[in-house]
């Protein structure tokens, strides 16, 4: 009767620690399976901040190529005044000749 008793003690404690070898593997896989999701979602994070690094450049570049082209059309613009207001000025000095003689 001991012996038999003992024998189950001993299936018990097997079924045990299969049961808890099991959990233990379950958690191993669990763990390495949020390792590599862990891992997948940093090299999307480095994606996503080289994508939105490079339009920033693209961004920074086009509003400098704006600035530069209208500072080239103010300056185009202000050039053109000056002349117009010259031409202006002449055609007021030549018309003040003309009326002195």
């Amino acid at each position: 009767d001991s012996l038999s008793q003992l024998d189950r003690l001993k299936k018990l404690l097997l079924d045990e620690r299969r049961r808890q070898e099991g959990a233990w593997q379950q958690i191993q896989g669990d763990l390495e399976s949020a390792m590599s999701d862990t891992e997948q979602a940093y090299v999307d994070y480095r994606d996503v901040a080289g994508g939105l690094q490079r339009a920033m450049n693209r961004t920074e570049e086009r509003y400098a190529d704006c600035d530069e082209s209208a500072l080239g059309g103010r300056r185009e613009e202000d050039e053109r005044e000056a002349a117009e207001e010259e031409e202006e000025e002449e055609g007021a000095e030549e018309e003040e000749a003309s009326q002195h003689d």
